[in-house]
Order: structure tokens, then C-alpha cells, then sequence
């Protein structure tokens, strides 16, 4: 079984504007807990644990990946601030 990669947010985001794609990622963690029934990212956290058991998944890779995806993104903004 493989996961839908199919995005939970709009597509008329433009992820290649960095303020937008740092809006779009808040909007979708909203979205995220909203529709989910969560009540902190914690609770997201622990899902992607889950799913990286489930898909035999690296977590701490995704999480470095994800680290650098937002030092990346905060570069940006410092660049053009």
C-alpha cells in the first residue's frame, strides 16, 4: 500500500514565493488540526510517526529534511527583508 500524495491544500498556492509558501504551510497545519480533531501539532508529530513506522520511513530524516526546508525558507525571507 502506498500513501496519496495528493495535497490537502489549494492548489492556487505559489509555493515559489516564500512568504506565501510560509503562509500556505501555516494554513495547512491549520487545516490539519482542524479536520483532524487535534488540538496541538504534537498530535501531528505523533501521526508521522505512525506513518513512518507504517511505510518503514526514517523519521529523522524527514525531520532533518524538514529542518533544512525551513532554514531554507527563512534564508529567503532574510534575503529579500
Amino acid at each position: 500500500m502506498s500513501y496519496d500524495p495528493t495535497p490537502l491544500v489549494s492548489p492556487e498556492f505559489d509555493c515559489s514565493l516564500v512568504e506565501e509558501g510560509r503562509r500556505e504551510s501555516v494554513d495547512a497545519t491549520d487545516l490539519i488540526l482542524k479536520d483532524g480533531c487535534m488540538d496541538h501539532p504534537g498530535d501531528i508529530i505523533a501521526n508521522i510517526l505512525h506513518w513512518c513506522d507504517h511505510y518503514s520511513e526514517d523519521f529523522e530524516d524527514i525531520l532533518r529534511r524538514g529542518r533544512d526546508y525551513h532554514k531554507d525558507e527563512l534564508d529567503g525571507l532574510k534575503i529579500r527583508g
